[in-house]
């Protein structure tokens, strides 16, 4: 998939999936701009997660078009996103428990140089201190918040252009929730990321986002500026 200069980061257009014969998503439309971060927001089962399975190629039954970078894909594989720039991290703390830090790092960045992998990894400790502060520690020992944050690193030190981000707040308590959305915004600089976040906690997710979409039973019920999403709205449509 060759890229273009043309075009919003990533969009959806008309996106239908099923699984097997029921329908979770009804000709969907969202696009993501450059630099731009995105919330999706709406109840259980309303079809967030399955967006974001589904634009990385995790979700085989659908119809419509993914476009990236202004390149439409005709079929779409996660094989063939991550060639395009697109990382995704899936909810859960998906991480390697039995590896340290540093090597669950490392393991990411197979078949780079030695000197690039451990230039990546200290301008990943940079933005994510507390990770650099347990980088001998095993990834199973590590809390649920910091555990979160090594997903996020090992997508990261991929260098991608589009991140989709799957409840990162997932299972946090608040306090660890705040850090992990204030260490999500410095990453969001430090590498010019565009994001499609999925997040159930509403307010976190319209403080780092720029627009918001609300799913309802598989279709975009509402979309609009986060600034411009009031409690009216909120209410009406999620809350």
């Amino acid at each position: 998939m060759a890229n273009s200069e043309n075009g919003p980061a990533l969009s959806v257009t008309n996106l239908s999936t099923w699984y097997g014969n029921k329908q979770v998503l009804a000709k969907v439309n969202i696009h993501l701009a450059r630099s731009e971060v995105v919330c999706v927001l709406g109840h259980n089962g309303a079809g967030k997660s399955t967006l974001l399975k589904a634009s990385f190629g995790l979700v085989k039954s659908w119809t419509g078009a993914i476009a990236v970078n202004g390149a439409a894909c005709n079929s779409v594989t996660p094989l063939q996103m991550i060639g395009a720039g697109v990382a995704y991290v899936a909810q859960g703390n998906r991480v390697f428990s039995e590896l340290t830090v540093d090597e669950n790092l490392d393991v990411c960045m197979m078949g780079l140089t030695r000197e690039l992998r451990r230039t990546r990894i200290l301008n990943v400790y940079e933005t994510f201190a507390v990770l650099h502060r347990r980088r001998l520690a095993r990834a199973g020992n590590l809390s649920g918040g910091e555990k979160q944050l090594l997903a996020l690193a090992c997508a990261l030190i991929k260098q991608p252009q589009i991140l989709l981000l799957d409840e990162p707040s997932l299972g946090l308590a608040q306090s660890n929730a705040v850090k992990a959305f204030e260490q999500l915004r410095k990453a969001r600089a430090d590498y010019n990321l565009s994001i499609l976040l999925v997040e159930h906690r509403v307010r976190d997710a319209l403080a780092i986002s720029d627009r918001a979409y609300i799913l309802r039973h598989g279709e975009v019920a509402f979309e609009a500026p986060c600034t411009a999403v009031t409690d009216v709205e909120l209410k009406r449509y999620y809350l």
